[in-house]
């Protein structure tokens, strides 16, 4: 399957969403409860023929949370608003009380994954950490490759490595504390033919990242082809300690969704699968391949349909109608709802507001715009635009609050760089 053409990631990607597609999810989300319903998808850029893009955003919904650093320092968010009127408001940038930690993937566009390793242009990472600063407002106080993420009382660092083994090419990631650094992992060819295997971040917490593992071969004409799609959730510690790559399908090396929801995702109301699985059978929960994407204002969870090993490239995903908990995405509300924020700035693709309530990041065309948050309403003027690469999405979005801000700020100077 090329998924180039059968996937898209509004707000995050390229084309590649079919109608068809879009029908069958759309008409998934229909028959669930009101109250579990999602947003509908848009569709952004291309992404080449990698498959790196697999799942990649290919939704937008639903909701996630954080993790022990994250979880000290959040503050409960604003309630909603009835309001869609933007406002203008007279703010001080540096009485803000939050500052954002946010992880963007570059994707390849067409024509990208043409050429050898050497030409050819894989997926790539940067981190900002925007927050105020006293006398300059609010800005983009650090920024680097790679992302680093908290975890615990420190932060870690996850780096996309490529290179070449044999015949095949590969991209993997190494993730450590960034304090220390990490062991880069190895890649192992255990295939025959040349390969190129692809790891490719979907989303980054506080304590898991969510990941498509992607094998693919090449044709005589040069095109690629799809030959496996895996998503798996790991904690950044399971990560670190994989090792060589591919690494083999342990339960010990993932996250399971019974480990996140128990008993509660088994019911068939819930994930809907049974009458995907070709006997008709209910799939064991452990056993069932989920990830995180990012939908319009909130993380969603991603399950893929189970299927015979030869299909493993053509299996299709549905949304899950689940909740992602705030162990999981941490603070993942929106202050003022998602309607609102569309009508009162037409052409958003996503938001995020702080846990403070006091701003709002909303990512419009290719930039990522800062706004103030006052009276249940959004700013009229945005105090910060940051451009954003062609086809870059957002995989990471952490919050520190208060007396945590000037620790972040420290950090992320010392990890990442000031502008």
């Amino acid at each position: 399957m090329d998924w180039r053409k059968e996937l898209s990631s509004p707000p995050l990607t390229k084309n590649g969403f079919t109608d068809e597609l879009r029908e069958k999810i759309e008409s998934r989300l229909d028959e669930l409860p009101a109250r579990s319903r999602v947003p509908a998808l848009m569709s952004a850029g291309a992404y080449a023929a990698v498959v790196l893009t697999v799942l990649f955003f290919l939704v937008q919904w639903l909701r996630p949370e954080a993790g022990q650093q994250a979880e000290t320092m959040s503050a409960a968010s604003g309630s909603n608003a009835t309001n869609a009127q933007t406002r203008e408001t007279v703010v001080d940038p540096t009485s803000f009380r939050s500052a954002l930690l946010v992880g963007l993937r570059s994707d390849p566009l067409d024509g990208d994954m043409e050429g050898g390793p050497e030409q050819r242009h894989l997926p790539e990472y940067r981190t900002l950490l925007i927050a105020p600063d006293s006398g300059r407002g609010i800005r983009v106080v650090a920024e680097g490759s790679g992302l680093l993420v908290p975890y615990g009382q420190v932060f870690w660092k996850i780096d996309a490595l490529s290179g070449a083994s044999g015949d095949d090419e590969y991209q993997i990631l190494a993730a450590g504390p960034a304090e220390e650094g990490y062991k880069a992992p190895t890649y192992r060819d255990s295939t025959e033919g040349p390969v190129i295997w692809t790891e490719t971040v979907l989303f980054a917490g506080n304590r898991f990242v969510s990941l498509a593992e992607t094998e693919q071969t090449r044709g005589d004409d040069g095109r690629l082809f799809e030959r496996s799609v895996s998503l798996k959730v790991r904690e950044l510690k399971q990560l670190a300690a994989l090792g060589a790559r591919p690494a083999l399908p342990k339960p010990e090396t993932h996250v399971s969704l019974n480990d996140i929801f128990g008993e509660r995702a088994a019911l068939p109301e819930e994930l809907q699968l049974a009458r995907d699985a070709e006997d008709g059978s209910q799939p064991r929960l452990s056993e069932v391949e989920w990830g995180i994407v990012r939908g319009q204002g909130r993380w969603a969870a991603l399950v893929q349909v189970p299927g015979p090993v030869s299909e493993a490239a053509h299996r299709s995903q549905t949304v899950a109608p689940l909740t992602l908990p705030a162990s999981v995405v941490s603070h993942d509300t929106l202050a003022v709802p998602w309607e609102d924020i569309a009508r009162a700035l037409p052409g958003a693709l996503d938001a995020l507001t702080s846990p403070t309530g006091d701003f709002a990041a909303v990512m419009i065309d290719q930039r990522l715009e800062i706004y103030p948050l006052a009276d249940g309403g959004i700013g009229e003027t945005p105090l910060l635009e940051v451009e954003l690469e062609p086809g870059e999405t957002l995989v990471m979005a952490q919050w520190a609050t208060d007396d945590y801000v000037p620790i972040w700020i420290k950090s992320a100077q010392k990890y990442l760089q000031e502008p």
